[in-house]
């Protein structure tokens, strides 16, 4: 069996040649630009979903502008903290697990106030930056430490629950204070 994973007498399909090497680079990239094309393609149907339910309750255009306007900030609020964190804590191996921690405070008040879908989306944006960014092997969605596996998955369970559970906002000026 000659092929990527078999030893072979050949230069050109060996592995450990700089063109195997090459490959196998390849195919790691192509598996996490898929993944992220995933994530951007589930964000975009989420939205045009909450466009549709705006359009559901009697929403003109600018209600609907307003509206994708606040779930792309929602995705922002809770993104963006959760890059700054993998940022910060990426070396420390104890401190890794209290990001996820510290990210779900930011998607209880996106889903306070923002709203519901929002929220989700953020939540599973951030779980995604969290496994590319915060937790070995980095760039990619399998995380080796087991704890951190399942600090992950609380965290996506967690905040999707919470956010989902979130009071609906039934208008643009409706806000819990």
């Amino acid at each position: 069996m000659v092929g990527l994973f078999a030893p072979s007498s050949s230069p050109e399909t060996n592995i450990h040649s700089s063109r195997g090497k090459a490959l196998v680079t390849k195919l790691l990239m192509t598996n996490w630009l898929h993944s992220l094309l995933h994530i951007i393609v589930g964000s975009l149907r989420s939205m045009l979903n909450l466009i549709t339910e705006c359009r559901m309750i009697g929403l003109s255009r600018g209600g609907i502008m307003r509206a994708t306007v606040r779930c792309l900030t929602g995705i922002a609020v809770c993104a963006l903290p959760a890059a700054m964190l993998c940022f910060f804590l990426r070396d420390g191996a104890t401190l890794r697990l209290v990001a996820p921690i510290l990210c779900l405070q930011v998607v209880i008040v996106a889903a306070l106030h923002l709203g519901r879908w929002p929220a989700v989306m953020g939540a599973v944006i951030a779980g995604f930056t969290f496994a590319l960014l915060l937790y070995p092997p980095y760039g990619s969605l399998w995380i080796h430490d087991p704890a951190e596996r399942v600090v992950l998955t609380l965290f996506q369970l967690i905040a999707v629950i919470v956010a989902w559970i979130s009071p609906r906002r039934t208008s643009p000026n409706d806000r819990i204070y």
